[in-house]
Formats: structure tokens, sequence, C-alpha cells
């Protein structure tokens, strides 16, 4: 087990970034703002330790402002190993829901995490979220 308060993963343990952070037994990982005009990019990207699972939960937030939550549809894809193993579309009306995507990853894969426009062409602004915990 991962021990408490070693970062693991990411040089930016209270921070935003496209790397997954460990605490003890907890993983997260906070995007930040992302502009996306109309094409897919790379939310979260990190590898899963070679001998432990996450049990992850991934939450958007999709707005059509820096500061203004509303918006239209999002993409959420989620890749392993290059592979799309799932993803969500979020409508607008779903804009803040928590825990939009459950998934386990496991040991010793490289992990994916995007977003995109499903519908618009105008730049819009997500910010992706992943926590979850670490099982050995």
């Amino acid at each position: 087990m991962l021990g408490g308060g070693n970062p693991v993963g990411s040089s930016n343990p209270v921070g935003t970034g496209t790397g997954l952070n460990y605490v003890g037994k907890h993983a997260y990982g906070y995007s930040g703002q992302l502009s996306v005009a109309n094409s897919e990019i790379d939310a979260i990207r990190f590898t899963t330790p070679d001998n432990q699972y996450v049990d992850s939960n991934i939450q958007l937030l999709w707005t059509t402002t820096a500061d203004d939550f509303t918006g239209d549809d999002a993409l959420v894809l989620v890749y392993i190993d290059e592979q799309r193993v799932s993803g969500i579309l979020a409508s607008s009306a779903h804009k803040n829901a928590s825990e939009l995507l459950k998934i386990i990853f496991p040991p010793g894969v490289n992990v994916r995490i995007t977003v995109k426009n499903a519908a618009a062409s105008t730049t819009h602004y997500g910010y992706v979220s992943l926590t979850g915990e670490v099982y050995a």
C-alpha cells in the first residue's frame, strides 16, 4: 500500500495538472480549467502502480464561459492503454453532477481521460476531477 502523504505519480501533489496524485490509500487528479474547442483534449493522464488498482469516480463541470456554469453537451472518454473503454455524454442538464462515471483501473496500465465538445463548435471550458481509492 502506498504510504500516507507520499505523492506518487505526480510532482504536483496539491495542484492541478494531468497527473494522478496519491495520499495514503486515496488517489486524486484535477485537470484545472480546460479550454476545449472542437477537438478531443487530454484532461487527466497517468499510469497505475504495477501492483495496485484504482477504484475511481470521474466528475465533469462544463461551461460556455470561464465563470458562468451553463453549457452545451460534453463527451468524456476513458482510454486504457489507448483503447477506449468507457465514456459518458454529459448534457448541460447534468453540468455539476457528482460521480458521473465510476470505473476501476487495473494495475500497470496507462490511463487517459479526455473531454470534447459533443455538439458545439465554439470554445467551452471544462474541469475534470478523478477521486478514488487504491487497493493492493
